[in-house]
Order: C-alpha cells, then sequence, then structure tokens
C-alpha cells in the first residue's frame, strides 16, 4: 500500500504536475487525520467500557456486602430480641410472691449477657472512597453511600 502511494507521488513530481501533486498530498493528510480520529474514537469507547465495567463490578460487590450486612443485622437483632425475652422471663421470677432461689439461679443462668461486637462490611465502600472511584456512581446513589457508611461508622462507635 505504501509503495502504491509512493509511485503516485513519485510520477506527479516527475511529471511536474504540482499541482495535482498538492492535490494528493492534501487528501493523504487527511487520511492520516481520518487514521487518527477513528483510533481516538476507538480508544474513547475502550476506556468507557472499562469504566462502565468497573461501575458494574462495583455495584455488584456493594450489593453482596449490603446483603452481608442486612443478614449480619437480622442475626444481631435475633439474638437481641432472644436476650430480651430471657431477661423478661428472668424478671417474671420477682413477681412470684415466694422466690425460689433455686429457680431464679437457673433463669439467671439461662439469660445471655455477653456483649455484641459489631462488625460490618466496609471494604467496597472503602475502596470506592481511597481510589476515587466513587464518582463513577450517580451522584444520588454516591450521596446515600456516603450517609450509610457515616451512620455505621457512628453505631460502631457508641
Amino acid at each position: 500500500m505504501i509503495q502504491f502511494f509512493r509511485k503516485i507521488r513519485q510520477k506527479l513530481l516527475s511529471e511536474n504536475k504540482f499541482s495535482k501533486y498538492l492535490l494528493y498530498a492534501i487528501g493523504e493528510v487527511i487520511l492520516v487525520v481520518i487514521g487518527i480520529l477513528i483510533a481516538l474514537q476507538i480508544n474513547n469507547w475502550n476506556e468507557n467500557r472499562k469504566l462502565e465495567d468497573a461501575k458494574q463490578n462495583y455495584y455488584q460487590q456493594l450489593l453482596v456486602d449490603l446483603e452481608v450486612d442486612k443478614n449480619y443485622a437480622k442475626s444481631i437483632i435475633d439474638r437481641l430480641e432472644s436476650s430480651i425475652t430471657k431477661y423478661n422471663k428472668y424478671q417474671e421470677t420477682f413477681k412470684q410472691p415466694y422466690i425460689n432461689f433455686a429457680q431464679t439461679i437457673q433463669n439467671l443462668g439461662i439469660n445471655n449477657f455477653t456483649s455484641v461486637n459489631l462488625e460490618f462490611k466496609t471494604s467496597t465502600i472503602k475502596s470506592l472512597i481511597n481510589t476515587g472511584d466513587i464518582k463513577l456512581l450517580e451522584p444520588k446513589l454516591r450521596n446515600k453511600l456516603t450517609e450509610y457508611n457515616a451512620n455505621k461508622t457512628q453505631t460502631l462507635n457508641l
């Protein structure tokens, strides 16, 4: 292909047809510019595709993290509700006119007075914030995620 263009250029110069050579040169420049524009468009398309893939990956990770947090919160709530029920049952023993000491001690042993150590899944949100990729998400979702992260941090600090 290059030899073909070289032969045309040499033929035009040897025949002293400068105006045709100039027209040929302009055409060659236009072809190069079109090639560069096509390459830039392909590069932009590829970069946008990569950003969209990253965004979808973050969405999937966030959904998994939120599902894990939801299940974890449900299990903690169930555990706390069970403890409250057991404690209320324990309190009922004191309302009886004659308190049986053995029964009171037995009910005390049933109670679960352990503290709850809360741990939430924050790796994806932290990754989004630390890498600056949070800007890939829509502003409304971004605001909700930062609010959610702040609420989790506040809950852990209680």
